[in-house]
């Protein structure tokens, strides 16, 4: 009985030894790494530390440790110290596409790049922490990967990849790298004009793209299985190629001011929202509108419901699935549907019963006032959801600087039983009374400030808290002038032609406001 479970007590141990097997080395010549392993152990090290400069040759072996069509076991890979160079064999001229080997064309290192296809196919690597000299990541290099951490180069500047994996949780880099960040766990470029992609473990149902995010990257929210809709910022202005791929959502409501690429493969929407002010539309941003393709390689729409009375001409047509699905139409409108080319398709043809706004909260509105932000809404009984973000100045390179304050809130109200409301978006802004009598005593700056609240509705701007009679002037950003008023009891409107999501400066006396057209 002993000698069984000494041999049991030797086995277990072998097993727990094989799954920690961890190895460092410094690779001094490029192309040494698989002299300084032996062939017949390297599929049993699962973690591995790399320094020194690697190239093709040596890839080629780490890939072969990392294989998901080999029996290997490497599940952690750190080449953070380690520096890539040109030079060695090519490491892959084939990947993996459902379950087909497909050419891709040999493929070699680069100074300081991570090449196309260099980590595809390396299904047991679970973390990957890149060489923080790398300055680019070229197009597939995680083509078929499942990675769950990855740690980006600290001085990445060129991001043109996706992470297609289904069990991303964390993405790191460093707060030294000037070209992106990473905020709540979601990969952004640094002005945070881009999302490029949000980890597959986000929590919450509802994801609130921030306020001046103007571009959703390809794939950004591959198989974020949690989410079920999006509250869009006034200032998106487009949806990259299979951005919301392998998603279940509840709903996805369309914008006439975004532009979207086929949006995702594997993807059920139950209820899509065209609102008006659409004249044409272009089906294809749910897939191909052949059968097979479509639920494969589109999105799956169950029901689409239009507010334009007269039905927009189409690009293309609905994919087969969709079809199958249910088109809501307007009051009055469903004998045009019926006949109208490619929309008459549907299997099933709706009116709704009234404008569906009944039970919609209404839009709230925001006040400023003694130090405290109000939210009001003629719809009773609703809980508010904001959020506040500060665009102040953070990084300066002159000697003089113009301080100022400024946040862009944004908000909707909810009640259950009834759809959301839009999103409303404010700019409060602190601008100082009397520049002049300003300084720092203490180490404490003394600015005396004036709240300012601007708020903008299809071209209309209102701006509240100013003095009266000052005059204001509204600017695009190429300093063409687009409107001006003169205060009244503490209020100001301007009328622009300034469509949704343009950028407008507001100049109050000699300061300026930069705010978003809602």
């Amino acid at each position: 009985m002993k000698r069984i479970l000494f041999l049991v007590y030797l086995l277990s141990h072998y097993i727990y030894s094989y799954a920690e097997l961890s190895v460092t080395l410094n690779v001094e010549t490029p192309g040494s790494l698989s002299s300084m392993i032996a062939s017949s152990r390297k599929s049993e090290i699962t973690h591995l530390t790399i320094t020194g400069k690697i190239n093709g040759s040596d890839i080629k072996y780490i890939r072969e440790m990392a294989d998901s069509y080999k029996k290997t076991s490497l599940a952690y890979l750190d080449i953070s110290g380690a520096q890539i160079v040109k030079g060695g064999t090519y490491y892959t001229k084939t990947y993996h596409f459902e379950s087909y080997q497909r050419d891709c064309g040999e493929q070699y290192t680069e100074d300081n790049t991570i090449t196309p296809y260099m980590f595809c196919d390396c299904g047991w690597l679970k973390t990957l922490l890149l060489p923080n000299s790398v300055t680019k990541i070229a197009e597939n290099a995680f083509f078929d990967c499942s990675l769950e951490s990855i740690t980006l180069p600290e001085n990445l500047e060129t991001f043109d990849c996706v992470i297609p994996s289904f069990y991303l949780k964390a993405i790191n880099i460093s707060e030294n790298n000037d070209y992106f960040k990473v905020i709540d766990g979601v990969l952004y470029s640094y002005d945070m004009k881009t999302l490029y992609r949000c980890p597959n473990n986000f929590a919450s149902s509802i994801f609130s793209i921030p306020e001046g995010v103007e571009n959703i990257y390809k794939s950004a929210f591959f198989s974020c299985s949690n989410i079920k809709e999006f509250r869009i910022p006034s200032t998106l202005k487009s949806f990259g190629y299979q951005a919301l791929a392998w998603l279940n959502l509840d709903k996805f409501e369309m914008n006439p001011n975004i532009h979207y690429s086929s949006i995702g493969s594997f993807t059920t929407i139950d209820e899509v929202i065209i609102p008006s002010g659409y004249s044409s539309f272009d089906p294809s941003v749910f897939g191909s509108s052949d059968y097979y393709s479509a639920n494969r390689y589109g999105a799956y729409v169950n029901n689409v419901k239009i507010y334009c009375i007269t039905p927009p001409s189409l690009k293309g047509s609905f994919n087969q699935g969709t079809l199958r699905g249910n088109l809501y139409v307007p009051k009055g409108s469903y004998s045009d549907y019926y006949i109208a080319y490619r929309w008459g398709d549907f299997s099933h043809i709706y009116e709704m019963e009234s404008d569906d706004n009944e039970n919609k909260c209404a839009k709230p509105t925001i006040t400023y006032s003694n130090g405290k932000l109000s939210f009001l809404c003629e719809t009773e009984g609703v809980s508010f959801n904001s959020t506040i973000t500060n665009s102040d100045i953070s990084s300066y390179r002159s000697n003089e600087i113009q301080l100022g304050v400024t946040y862009i809130i944004n908000v909707y109200a909810t009640k259950t039983g009834y759809e959301s409301s839009d999103v409303v978006t404010a700019t409060l802004s602190w601008i100082d009374v009397e520049p002049k009598t300003e300084g720092i005593s203490n180490d404490i700056a003394l600015v005396q400030a004036k709240a300012i609240l601007i708020q903008s509705q299809n071209g209309q701007i209102s701006i509240e808290g100013v003095d009266d009679d000052t005059r204001i002037y509204a600017y695009e950003v190429n300093g063409q002038q687009v409107g001006s008023a003169i205060s009244h009891n503490g209020q100001a409107n301007l009328t622009t032609n300034l469509r949704p999501g343009s950028i407008v400066i507001i100049k109050i006396g000699d300061r300026s406001v930069k705010t978003t057209i809602k």
